[in-house]
């Protein structure tokens, strides 16, 4: 017996007799194992990815399932939750004012792009991924729909996709809030290497600069500013469940309708950059 296969037998047991973080650890040691030259390493490996799949997926660890499920060659299920299924989903936001695009017509190009029919949306669509394609533009900069709706999205690496995102920013809040000046870099005292800043300029003509990590950091200001301004509105954290980021400009009783409630339509990562429950009671 190889040590492929004694791995794989000793995340069996351990999987058997309880001990489930060692029988996943167990599984991802087997995997580490295969190399080009392992016999029969397709079908082996895949003995692997599929119990270990199964077991991160009824721990319900689902970030570390997805990319198992994709190795072994298939989509994850949808992720079991309390929010609206897809076709009721899409109902609220259109009665919220939301998708005035969405026709029958787009409903099934949209679903055919996502290889899908409407019957099985329900169970095997999300519908921040159907908001993705909705509010794509073939264009550079945002779309019509998503100026109108308020929607940003961009993937983590977001400067590959606009030079200047505090400008589409601005035009879904409506006015220059804020103008984008100049990013740059300060070298860090407490570990090797450097900090991202974001200098921006104020309608005032006064200027601020800040640390940037992500898209996330930038719209923490952003609400940060909207509530200096005695602007209602907020932009939210959408959950993607991917290396994207969304969000939405709400005010509060559209957030209550959509996001808060008991059965929502959609996910959220939060407010950032503001108190949530502060910012419910105003």
């Amino acid at each position: 017996m190889d040590e492929i296969a004694e791995s794989y037998l000793r995340a069996g047991d351990l999987e058997a007799s309880g001990n489930l973080d060692e029988a996943i650890a167990e599984y991802k040691a087997g995997l580490a194992l295969f190399s080009p030259t392992t016999a029969d390493a397709a079908t082996r490996k895949t003995y692997f990815l599929v119990k270990l799949r199964n077991l991160l997926w009824r721990l319900q660890r689902y970030e570390e399932a997805r990319p198992v499920f994709e190795m072994s060659g298939e989509k994850m299920p949808r992720i079991p939750s309390d929010n609206q299924p897809f076709r009721k989903a899409i109902k609220t936001l259109q009665k919220e004012g939301l998708l005035a695009d969405l026709s029958k017509k787009e409903m099934t190009r949209i679903l055919q792009e996502l290889d899908l029919e409407l019957e099985d949306a329900d169970d095997e669509l999300e519908p921040i991924d159907f908001l993705q394609v909705y509010y794509d533009s073939s264009e550079p900069g945002l779309s019509a729909r998503a100026i109108t709706d308020g929607f940003l999205h961009h993937d983590w690496r977001y400067g590959q996709e606009t030079s200047d995102v505090v400008a589409e920013i601005c035009q879904i809040i409506g006015k220059p809030v804020l103008k984008q000046i100049e990013y740059s870099s300060v070298q860090r005292q407490d570990v090797v290497g450097e900090t991202v800043m974001l200098s921006v300029e104020f309608e005032d003509g006064k200027r601020e600069t800040f640390p940037v990590d992500g898209l996330e950091d930038i719209l923490a200001f952003v609400n940060k500013t909207l509530e200096k301004l005695g602007d209602a509105r907020r932009f939210v954290s959408l959950e993607t469940n991917g290396d994207w980021f969304a969000y939405y400009l709400f005010d509060q009783p559209k957030w209550k309708k959509i996001i808060g409630s008991k059965s929502p339509a959609l996910s959220s990562d939060g407010i950032p950059g503001i108190d949530e429950k502060r910012w419910q009671k105003r």
